[in-house]
C-alpha cells in the first residue's frame, strides 16, 4: 500500500507523524480538515485515478465550493481523462462562473474533452442534465475516518471510474519509440567490429569506444534523472536524447580512423543516457503498480524488435552492395551508417507525437546529494549487486567480434561477418520473446530470483564463449555453439534490462524515480565501461580466452551477491 502526505502529495511511510518534506503534522491536518476539504486537496493527489473519482463524487454532490478547483484543473491538466472529470463535475454543479475554464476545454482539448465540454456548456445554460444521473452522494457522511496519510485508495472506488489498463498510449507510444531508435543504432551495431576491421583498428579500439561511451552515458544518467525530478517533467529531454542517438550514428560514415567512430558513438550515448532513466520513470508514473512487470516487459519487447530489424536490414544492405562489387571493403558499412538516419529521426518524431506526459509540480528544494542521502538502504544493497555484475557485462558487441573472429578461417571476413551479425539478430529475437513473460512471471513470483538467474546465464555465456577459443571444434559444431551462446545472451539480457529497472521503481519512492532509475544507469554503466575496457585490454595484450573467462567469474560473482543482499 502507498501512502502520501495530504499536503505536498509525496511518498510517505504509513507510520510518520511530521511529513519530512514539507514538515507539515499530517495527524493534525487530516483531523482539521472536514470531508469536503479533503476531497478538494485530494484533487491534486498524484495518482490519476483519484482525481477522477474525486471529480466525479464532487459533481453529484454539487459542492460549488469546488469551483475553482476544478475549473483549475480542467485547464491546466496534462491527463486528458482528469480534464474530462473536472468538466464533466462542473456541469452536474452548474455554476456559470466555470464557463471560462469548459471553453477553455472546448476549444483546446481532445476531441472526447471537447465534447463533454459542449455538454457541461448545455447544462449549464439550460439544457437538462444527464438522463443516467439518478443517484447523488448527498448523504455522504461530512467528515472522513482517517488520521495519517492518505492511502493512495483513500477515494472509495465506484463503477464510473475508469478501468486503470497497463496497455495503455504511453506504453504503446514508448515501445514503437524505442523499437525505432533501437533499430537505429543496432543497424550500426551489428556491423561496427566489421567496420573497424576494415580500416585496420585493434581489438583494444572496441573495448575503448564501448567504455569511455558507456561511462559517458551513465554519468549523464545521474543528472538527467536529477534534474527531471526537480524540474517535474520529463519529456521534453528525452526527444533531445533520442536525437542526438538517431544523428550521430551516422558520423560513423565519414571515419577514416577510429577515433571519429569514438565520438559518434560518445555523443550518441550521452543521448541515450539522457533519455533512458527519464522514460523509464515515466514508464513506471503510467502504471498501477501490480502491473510494472508486464509494462517495462513489454517496452524491452518492443525495443529489442527494432534490435532484431535493425541488424537483418544490414546485412541485407551488405548482402545488396557485395553483390556489386565494391573494391572498398568499408564502403557497404559506410552505407550502412548512412541509411541509420532513417530510423533514428523517427524514432524522434513519435516520442514527441505519441507519449503524453503527466507533469507533477517542480520540487525545487531538491537537492543532489541529499537525494543520493535519502537512498533507501534496501536500493543500495540492490545497486552492490548490481555493480558487481556490472563489472564483468561488457558490451555485446565482444560477441560478434568472437564469433567474426572464430568463423573467419572458414567463412572468410565478409561471409563471417554476415553469419555473426545473424547470430546477433537471434540473440536479439530471444531477448524480445523473453522479455514479456520475464516482466510478467516476476509480478507473480518476485524479482530477485529470477534477475539472480539471469545475472547466471550471464556467466555462462561468457564462459562458453572462453571454451569455444579453447577447444579446437569443427566448423559445424562450432556454429551450433554459437548459436546456443547467443540464445542463452538473449535470454540474459531480457532478464537483467526488464528487472532491473522494474525493481528500481519497487524500492524506490515515486518522486525520486527519475533520479533513481538514473543511479542504476550510472552503476550499470560504469560497470560497462570497465568490463569492456579489461575485455579489450585481456584480448588485445593476452587471448579472448582471457577476456571471456575474467566476464564469466565476475558475472558469477555478481549473481551470488544478488541473490544473497537482501
Amino acid at each position: 500500500m502507498i501512502f502520501y502526505c495530504p499536503a505536498c502529495w509525496r511518498e510517505v511511510p504509513e507510520s510518520i507523524r511530521a511529513c519530512p518534506y514539507c514538515k507539515v503534522d499530517v495527524k493534525h491536518l487530516t483531523l482539521e480538515r472536514d470531508y469536503v476539504k479533503k476531497l478538494i486537496a485530494a484533487l491534486d493527489h498524484p495518482e490519476p485515478q483519484t482525481p477522477i473519482r474525486v471529480a466525479w463524487i464532487l459533481g453529484l454532490r454539487g459542492e460549488a465550493c469546488a469551483v475553482p478547483h476544478l475549473a483549475r484543473i480542467a485547464r491546466e491538466s496534462d491527463d486528458s481523462y482528469i480534464v474530462e472529470a473536472a468538466v464533466e463535475a462542473l456541469g452536474r454543479i452548474g455554476d456559470p462562473s466555470s464557463l471560462e475554464a469548459i471553453r477553455f476545454v472546448a476549444q483546446h482539448g481532445t476531441v472526447r474533452s471537447r465534447q463533454k465540454a459542449k455538454y457541461a456548456i448545455d447544462l449549464i445554460e439550460g439544457i437538462p442534465p444527464f438522463p443516467h444521473e439518478e443517484a447523488t452522494l448527498k448523504d455522504q457522511p461530512s467528515t472522513a475516518q482517517t488520521d495519517g496519510p492518505l492511502r493512495a485508495s483513500t477515494i472509495d472506488q465506484t463503477d464510473s471510474a475508469r478501468p486503470e489498463s497497463w496497455l495503455n498510449r504511453n506504453v504503446v507510444g514508448m515501445g514503437v519509440t524505442s523499437l525505432l531508435s533501437d533499430a537505429c543504432h543496432e543497424m550500426a551495431t551489428a556491423v561496427l567490429p566489421s567496420f573497424l576491421t576494415s580500416i585496420g583498428a585493434p581489438p583494444a579500439a572496441l573495448g575503448v569506444i564501448e567504455g569511455v561511451a558507456d561511462a559517458s552515458s551513465s554519468f549523464v544518467k545521474l543528472g538527467a534523472g536529477w534534474y527531471s525530478d526537480r524540474l517535474g517533467h520529463r519529456k521534453g529531454i528525452c526527444v533531445l536524447g533520442y536525437f542526438l542517438t538517431g544523428a550521430a550514428t551516422s558520423l560513423f560514415a565519414f571515419a577514416i580512423t577510429w577515433p571519429l567512430v569514438l565520438l559518434g558513438r560518445v555523443i550518441g550515448w550521452f543521448g541515450r543516457g539522457i533519455r533512458g532513466p527519464l522514460r523509464d520513470a515515466m514508464l513506471a508514473e503510467s502504471v498501477p503498480p501490480d502491473a510494472r512487470g508486464k509494462a517495462f516487459g513489454f517496452h524491452r519487447a518492443g525495443d529489442t524488435l527494432g534490435a532484431i530489424i535493425g541488424p537483418l536490414l544490414a546485412v541485407g544492405v551488405i548482402e545488396m552492395l557485395q553483390a556489386r562489387g565494391m573494391q572498398d571493403s568499408s564502403a557497404p558499412f559506410r552505407t550502412v551508417f548512412l541509411l541509420t538516419l532513417i530510423p533514428g529521426l523517427a524514432s524522434v518524431m513519435t516520442m514527441a507525437g505519441l507519449v503524453r506526459e503527466r507533469r507533477r509540480p517542480p520540487n525545487h528544494t531538491l537537492q543532489f546529494w541529499a537525494s543520493v542521502r535519502e537512498l533507501p538502504t534496501a536500493y543500495r544493497r540492490f545497486l552492490l549487486g548490481v555493480g558487481l555484475f556490472g563489472l564483468g557485462d561488457y558490451a555485446h558487441t565482444f560477441l560478434i567480434l568472437g564469433a567474426t573472429t572464430l568463423l573467419t578461417p572458414t567463412y572468410g571476413v565478409v561471409e563471417a561477418a554476415q553469419i555473426a551479425a545473424l547470430l546477433y539478430v537471434w540473440r536479439n529475437v530471444l531477448y524480445a520473446a523473453a522479455s514479456y513473460p520475464v516482466g510478467a512471471l516476476s509480478d507473480r513470483l518476485g524479482r530477485r530470483g529470477l534477475l539472480a538467474l539471469g545475472y547466471l546465464l550471464g556467466a555462462v555465456t561468457a564462459g562458453g564463449f572462453g571454451l569455444a577459443f579453447l577447444i579446437p571444434l569443427g566448423a559445424h559444431s562450432k556454429l551450433v555453439l554459437l548459436v546456443c551462446l547467443f540464445s542463452t545472451a538473449g535470454t540474459y539480457i531480457a532478464m537483467e534490462d526488464t528487472l532491473e529497472g522494474t525493481m528500481t521503481a519497487d524500492l524506490t519512492p515515486r518522486e525520486t524515480w527519475g533520479f533513481s532509475q538514473g543511479v542504476l544507469g550510472t552503476i550499470n554503466g560504469v560497470g560497462d565501461f570497465f568490463a569492456s575496457l579489461i575485455v579489450g585490454i585481456l584480448w588485445t595484450a593476452v587471448s579472448p580466452i582471457a577476456a571471456f573467462g575474467y566476464a564469466a567469474v565476475v558475472c558469477f560473482l555478481g549473481s551470488v551477491l544478488i541473490e544473497r543482499l537482501r
